[in-house]
């Protein structure tokens, strides 16, 4: 009789182990800055150990961006407890994005490597069917969520329209977008204080689609703060940092 296999969970454990010391040395020094000997030296397992959990380096940085979208899509979720009302409730996804990117400031770096398909080829089968796995779960999440608004009337478009409104969610949501931190001289003249990019699209989507207030009349700063809170404290704890550091 063979030896019994590790216990699932325990394989579980040690793959997470390995990802969050690869999240440093990726962070300190990007993707072709650091090879799995130098992981494995940072490890109390022998590099062949980590090749058992990974095909490749590749496959290894797939593997955390997958980690990151699953715990999108639990942001998307929680979003949906928002106890606000219409417009407020509405814009709940837009913090949990917000909120997404401070904790993960480079995921959307990451996804779009890993996409590119001399990348894409060096990852293992199975991590790239977790991948449109989880993108399809995300898509659905949103689409529970846009299916609620409607149900309740937040937004005030037919139910045939459910998955066409579920993509622009989608596309506002996770586009690529400015940080106003790092905007050219010309825009300085922005206060701190200004919604960031992802939230004035949202608003003006929602314009787009009817909901009311309109946003040029609706005091989003303020009701952003009761929600965030709430739910994303850590976005706010990021936001009260920068503009310590600035002042």
């Amino acid at each position: 009789m063979g030896r019994p296999t590790r216990p699932q969970h325990e394989l579980v454990q040690r793959e997470n182990q390995i990802l969050e010391v690869a999240r440093g040395l990726l962070m300190q020094h990007g993707f072709q800055g650091f090879t799995m000997a130098d992981l494995a030296a940072k490890l109390p397992w022998a590099k062949g150990t980590l090749y058992l959990h990974f095909e490749s380096k590749e496959d290894m940085l797939l593997a955390m961006v997958c980690q990151n979208l699953d715990r999108r899509i639990s942001m998307v979720q929680h979003a949906a407890t928002c106890n606000g009302m219409g417009r407020e409730r509405l814009m709940a996804p837009a913090l949990a994005e917000q909120a997404f990117r401070v904790i993960h400031p480079d995921h959307h770096t990451w996804d779009a490597l890993v996409r590119q398909p001399s990348f894409w080829n060096k990852t293992s089968e199975k991590r790239r069917t977790f991948y449109l796995e989880l993108t399809q779960r995300f898509i659905e999440q949103v689409e529970a969520f846009v299916t609620a608004a409607m149900a309740n009337g937040h937004l005030p478009i037919s139910r045939s329209r459910a998955h066409e409104v579920t993509m622009m969610f989608c596309m506002v949501l996770t586009a690529q977008t400015p940080n106003w931190q790092q905007l050219t001289a010309q825009c300085t003249a922005v206060p701190a204080s200004s919604p960031v990019a992802i939230e004035q699209a949202f608003n003006v989507l929602l314009d787009g689609l009817g909901v009311r207030p309109l946003s040029t009349g609706f005091d989003w700063h303020r009701r952003r703060t009761n929600i965030a809170s709430t739910l994303f404290p850590a976005l706010l704890e990021a936001e009260n940092d920068a503009l310590a550091r600035a002042s």
